[in-house]
């Protein structure tokens, strides 16, 4: 079952039904693409500097166990989020950036504003139902209650107000808090498999996630892996 009743929930819903809408499709005829991997040169619009949150272990378990039965239709040449790395993006501050050090100017910057604002807010909970796909990967479709869009929309004014308005979200506000499952590196070993497997599970409900910390990260990737190197974690204590 779905949340419908949480704030926005149609245009949010809209946004991954448009997503499911040629996903099935490209899934079900292997048309997967290797999500490309960031090097040395800067500017792809995925793995910047972000805003994210962690799950408690309770909630990752059942997106574990999920990604576990997806792991022999799938292959092994993918990436499959672990313990370690499953997460929801609150915000995608920046493009891609190589070498970003800790001293970083725009860096000292997002931790000086997350800190502040993060004292205004307390704990958000996302409730998760449904999984979804398309040609680059898996989630778990997530849905914001609460004061989340607020922060958002917040951390979005502050941030532009010291001149750091860019990136992929520069046109808005995000409004999913998807989690991804698995990013694709190549061709699927079952592809109508998967697809099926993903009709099956549209309205899974997966329960909801208490949201008590936040994490801004850089991100090491490789074919078969993705890094969250923290650079600053924040309680949400307001």
């Amino acid at each position: 079952m779905l949340p419908v009743n949480i704030p926005d929930f149609a245009a949010i819903q809209t946004g991954y039904e448009q997503m499911w809408a040629t996903g099935q499709l490209q899934i079900a005829r292997n048309e997967v693409v290797a999500d490309p991997i960031p090097g040395a040169v800067s500017g792809s619009a995925r793995w910047g500097i972000s805003v994210i949150a962690r799950f408690e272990a309770d909630f990752a378990s059942r997106l574990l166990a999920l990604g576990e039965e997806l792991r022999p239709l799938c292959g092994e040449n993918h990436t499959l989020y672990d313990a370690s790395t499953l997460h929801t993006t609150i915000r995608a501050c920046e493009f891609y950036r190589a070498g970003v050090t800790g001293d970083d100017a725009s860096v000292e910057t997002y931790q000086r504003v997350l800190g502040q604002l993060c004292r205004e807010f307390g704990p958000f909970r996302v409730d998760y139902a449904g999984l979804n796909g398309n040609h680059t990967g898996i989630i778990a479709q997530g849905y914001a209650a609460g004061e989340l869009p607020s922060f958002r929309r917040k951390l979005r004014g502050q941030l532009a107000a010291c001149g750091l308005h860019h990136g992929p979200e520069a046109a808005g506000v995000r409004r999913t808090t998807h989690a991804s499952v698995m990013v694709f590196g190549g061709p699927l070993a079952q592809a109508g498999a998967v697809a099926g497997w993903l009709a099956q599970r549209r309205t899974l409900p997966l329960g909801p996630a208490q949201l008590s910390t936040l994490n801004l990260v850089k991100y090491r990737r490789t074919a078969s892996s993705v890094e969250l190197v923290v650079l600053d974690e924040v309680d949400l204590s307001g």
